[in-house]
């Protein structure tokens, strides 16, 4: 018997697992592929960080795992995993530019300045501010190296003694008097453990039924050719009628960028689809009233999202102590993903977090919402 299994091998899964461990855990991660596989959320090169958020909560733990849990993987692993880069907001003031401009400045966010749309447009002519849009310069913004941090995690949990099994897919829980998965693929069989984390991002619901508040949504993303002029240098969002972001060039990628797409029905995390050249020119239909000049876009894919209706993941154990969640990330994964996977550890353990934070806000992050 196993003394903690973690499912998924992604952001989540690995940074649960490495505190985990960490705290003397005997600790494995079934992945149903490989980590950060392209199948999932967790895959590509670049993700944003910044400050600037539509609600106080996500403001104080953005602060929280800046201050603390990023600088603490990067020296455990001699890597700089977080390149500066600040993030340009911008949006008519009332609305969603006005609710992130607000919660931000009233979580007291020193490093943020409110710019004049005219001198923006100077400082960042690629964006598509206009003469009457709010704008705010969040000077906390990064971006986020999310390809070689999942091989940092891989690193940390191997040297904690973690086993990583790949290729080991979930199908079941049973909730006997004895906890036990059935795996699949190259691990077929019972794997008996006294707790279990899942952290199947999309897939969570096929492993745990009752966490059917997590929605699987393809996302759809572009990227501009290296060095195209008409591609912003910076992080960026257009906060409107919804989210359309996009990040400056990043380890060989050109920009990316994309809207974040909450509704419609839900995809089948299983099937892989290709990008249709509807999907494209829909892509750039978004981004349109976002920038100057949409790049051309030399490269499109699919990210799969795991969202919630209220935006926040599922944090929890189950009315079955030894079943916890973390789940749901998409939006907030990878910026937080370092701290949510501490919380977690201590969630699984049936511990306060220590995040003051998160535990006086603990039921926004339940199934009953």
């Amino acid at each position: 018997m196993v003394e903690q299994v973690v499912v998924g091998g992604g952001l989540a899964g690995l940074a649960s697992a490495w505190h985990l461990a960490r705290r003397g855990c005997e600790v494995v991660v079934l992945e149903a592929r490989e980590p950060g596989h392209d199948g999932a959320s967790s895959h590509g090169r670049a993700r944003m960080t910044r400050s600037t958020y539509g609600s106080p909560l996500y403001v104080d733990l953005v602060r929280e795992a800046l201050d603390r849990d990023w600088p603490e993987l990067e020296a455990q692993s001699g890597e700089s995993l977080i390149r500066p880069v600040p993030a340009v907001f911008f949006g008519p003031p009332t609305g969603l530019f006005g609710a992130f401009r607000r919660a931000t400045l009233d979580a007291g966010v020193t490093d943020l300045e409110e710019l004049s749309p005219g001198s923006a447009r100077e400082r960042f002519p690629a964006l598509g501010i206009r003469r009457t849009d709010g704008v705010l310069l969040d000077g906390t913004g990064g971006v986020i190296s999310a390809d070689r941090t999942i091989r940092v995690l891989r690193e940390r949990v191997r040297e904690a003694g973690v086993e990583v099994r790949t290729e080991a897919p979930v199908t079941g829980v049973s909730r006997g008097s004895r906890l036990s998965l059935t795996v699949g693929g190259e691990h077929p069989g019972e794997l008996e453990a006294q707790r279990i984390l899942v952290c199947a991002g999309a897939c969570t619901a096929r492993v745990l039924p009752e966490v059917s508040c997590i929605v699987p949504r393809r996302q759809v993303v572009g990227y501009a050719a290296p060095g195209d002029p008409d591609a912003p240098s910076v992080n960026w969002a257009r906060l409107d009628e919804g989210l359309v972001y996009g990040l400056p060039a990043h380890a060989g990628d050109g920009a990316k960028m994309a809207g974040h797409r909450l509704t419609g029905p839900a995809d089948d995390p299983t099937v892989r689809m290709p990008v249709t050249h509807e999907e494209t020119l829909a892509l750039r239909r978004t981004l349109g009233p976002a920038l100057r000049s949409v790049p051309t876009l030399a490269r499109v894919e699919t990210c799969l999202y795991a969202v919630t209706k209220s935006e926040d993941p599922v944090l929890t154990q189950l009315d079955d102590p030894r079943i916890s969640v973390l789940a749901g990330l998409s939006g907030h994964g990878f910026k937080l993903g370092p701290l949510l996977g501490r919380i977690a550890s201590r969630v699984a353990l049936g511990e306060g977090s220590g995040v003051a934070a998160f535990d006086v806000n603990r039921a926004r992050f339940g199934l009953r919402r």
